[in-house]
């Protein structure tokens, strides 16, 4: 997009924590992307709503430091 373009910001975000055991746990997050470009002077879209959905999964471990990601599987 070119500079100054302004943009509508708006996602569904949602999570689960889910602790395996005193050192293992996950996060699942959802979250729906409904951000847009909008027109400078009418402030309408410029484009279509992308309704993308993105799916992470973070893999939690503690240690002495306190938890930590130990993997991200990234799905769509």
């Amino acid at each position: 997009a070119a500079g100054n373009t302004p943009v509508r910001v708006h996602v569904e975000h949602d999570y689960e924590i889910v602790v395996l055991n005193a050192d293992d746990a996950f996060v699942l997050e959802d979250h729906v992307n409904h951000s847009v470009l909008l027109d400078g002077g009418t402030m309408q879209p410029i484009e279509p709503d992308p309704n993308r959905v993105v799916r992470r999964e973070y893999v939690l471990r503690k240690g002495s430091g306190g938890w930590r990601v130990a993997h991200v599987n990234a799905g769509s």
